[in-house]
């Protein structure tokens, strides 16, 4: 089933201002805008075959986030609030710091 963009961006609007939900419409305006992957390449020249579709991705990444899954990675280290407050202290606003 398919609902034209702007009907689901105002029920999304309605739903955010009434306090329904915590994500506002930006979220939606930028999935809106992604673009598709054309994996004909990958494909024809590597071989390859995904082995996950779009939902089963989607919800292994909802699954990690209600879990707090983490890693060894920078990007997927643990992380906690007096730490995030620690870091902004000792290291000033993400926006203005250097590349590690």
């Amino acid at each position: 089933m398919t609902a034209p963009s702007a009907v689901v961006r105002a029920a999304m609007s309605a739903a955010w201002h009434a306090h329904l939900q915590q994500v506002d419409t930006g979220w939606l305006d930028m999935g809106f805008a992604l673009p598709t992957l054309d994996t004909t390449r990958a494909r024809t020249e590597l071989n390859w075959a995904p082995t996950k579709d779009g939902p089963q991705v989607l919800a292994e990444v909802i699954e990690g986030m209600r879990e707090a899954a983490s890693g060894r990675t920078p990007v997927l280290r643990p992380r906690t609030v007096l730490g995030a407050l620690g870091d902004a202290i000792r290291r000033g606003p993400v926006a203005v710091r250097r590349r590690p």
